[in-house]
């Protein structure tokens, strides 16, 4: 880049900004934008913006299911779906927007609605350390008219108090609970029914994927179009939809075996939560490349939870030496 005379430079999101060669070109007068920033200063129609550790896609998808009742047209974009400047071309009138930690670096989106739907540590081979990750994650809610937040993750929960959010989710606290935090809209449930405000809004029976992982992607997604859908759509949406690719998907039986695609889960937590999930130990394939993180806390998950491991690459070689 020491040549480099362009006005503009528009950087893919997995380009960090702190290079030096940027650095020197930036100081040079270059501006650097991106995919994400562009769209965001063109846009007319509403943006729900979503990020998070884990289930943002599953809950980005749900989100647009719902807003469908107000929203006819609506369009998933970012991490999942099309690029988000090639979107200023269509016409939706609603876009829900999967954010990563990579767009949201250094930027913090205007948007219509915003949530994090969980947090636990990940990308630390491009974040330099935990707190530059976690603080990515929260520019999603600076600039935000309506705030979700779940109120079961510990490390997301100081943000309560900080932000205030509109709307608050969890598995394990009342709506009165919730509503003592601060939240006009409360998402809970109990061992028979989906709650919003202390109220049934869908018998849990009736949810075609009963995993607690899709269980609360619904209840954020409930909680993110709080007067924007209604009960009979979160119904219809709750019976069909069956999950997305590689998150717990059952392949079917081959040969007497019955196959779970779940690679998506690409960190000792998401691992974690998805083993401890099954009701018979799976026999389960780990590996692949690292992103600097501990894999300690997957260990006595391991050994409770499968039947088996079978390793290769490079985390594969760190989860051995745990074995060992």
């Amino acid at each position: 880049f020491s040549d480099m005379t362009e006005d503009v430079l528009f950087l893919s999101p997995s380009v960090q900004r702190n290079l030096p060669a940027l650095v020197a070109a930036k100081a040079r007068g270059v501006f650097l934008f991106s995919d994400a920033e562009t769209f965001f200063a063109g846009v007319g129609a509403p943006v729900f913006g979503i990020t998070g550790s884990d289930g943002k896609s599953t809950t980005a998808t749900l989100t647009a299911l719902l807003l469908s009742r107000t929203y006819p047209a609506v369009e998933c974009i970012g991490n999942i779906g099309r690029s988000m400047s090639e979107a200023l071309l269509s016409s939706a009138d609603a876009y829900v927007a999967e954010l990563s930690s990579f767009q949201l670096t250094g930027f913090s989106p205007r948007l219509f609605r915003a949530g994090i739907t969980s947090f636990s540590e990940n990308h630390l081979d491009w974040h330099k350390d935990r707190g530059e990750y976690l603080a990515a994650k929260e520019n999603i809610l600076k600039c935000a008219q309506y705030r979700v937040l779940p109120a079961d993750d510990a490390v997301l929960f100081p943000l309560i108090a900080k932000y205030r959010p509109e709307a608050l989710v969890s598995l394990s606290k009342s709506a009165r609970e919730l509503a003592a935090l601060g939240a006009s809209v409360a998402v809970t449930a109990d061992e028979t029914a989906l709650l919003l405000n202390g109220e049934p809004v869908l018998a849990r029976k009736t949810i075609r994927r009963q995993d607690p992982c899709t269980l609360k992607n619904l209840m954020f997604a409930i909680a993110m179009t709080d007067g924007l859908t209604d009960r009979r759509r979160i119904a219809e949406v709750a019976a069909t939809f069956d999950g997305l690719p590689h998150r717990r998907q059952d392949l079917g039986v081959f040969g007497g075996v019955r196959f779970i695609d779940s690679s998506i889960d690409s960190t000792p937590a998401r691992t974690a939560a998805t083993l401890s999930s099954f009701t018979e130990k799976p026999v389960v394939i780990l590996g692949g490349g690292g992103k600097n993180l501990s894999y300690e806390p997957l260990f006595p998950v391991l050994r409770e939870h499968a039947r088996a491991a079978v390793l290769y690459g490079e985390t594969g070689k760190q989860i051995a030496a745990l074995f060992a």
